[in-house]
């Protein structure tokens, strides 16, 4: 793994990328781009960077397929989890089950499609009353969703049977 200076260099590039939306070439070696495509995946920055470095010529091969394949990783997981949202809350909705859908679902309904794809998702955040909890409950079982783990502020489902969020 890269020394903790390259890995901090390599955040300090990733940050400059994703806050300008532009790319220069950093002029790396094999080092750093292994730290960037560390920093890359430990931030969850793949799906953003394949807009922001396109089809620039100094980016590794390797670097640059590792972000094609995380963004149509992304476009599928995303994609999926927002029928999934919109079936849930269609179906809630029709039983009179008032849920909220927050973080990326709700911005699912706001944000372009491709900023959305762009955007990491790997669950469906929804907040219910405590006295909805239990048609809640029963809406996702007959979705086929089955509750993982329960906790003081939320409960967890799996999703469809033959269906894994990646």
């Amino acid at each position: 793994m890269a020394s903790r200076s390259t890995f901090h260099l390599a955040c300090e590039i990733l940050t400059d990328w994703l806050r300008r939306s532009v790319a220069h070439d950093p002029d790396l070696g094999d080092e750093e781009w292994s730290a960037i495509l560390t920093a890359a995946r430990v931030h969850g920055v793949g799906p953003r960077l394949a807009p922001i470095l396109g089809d620039a010529p100094w980016v590794p091969p390797e670097i640059a397929g590792w972000i094609e394949a995380e963004a149509e990783i992304n476009r599928q997981r995303v994609g999926r989890l927002c029928v999934e949202g919109a079936e849930i809350l269609g179906v809630a909705a029709a039983l009179g089950v008032r849920v909220l859908p927050l973080k990326g679902l709700a911005l699912s309904a706001h944000l372009p499609r491709r900023e959305i794809e762009r955007r990491p998702m790997a669950d469906l955040d929804l907040l219910v009353r405590p006295g909805d909890l239990p048609a809640l409950h029963d809406l996702l079982v007959e979705l086929g969703y089955g509750r993982s783990s329960s906790k003081a502020k939320h409960d967890e489902y799996l999703p469809k049977a033959g269906r894994q969020v990646a």
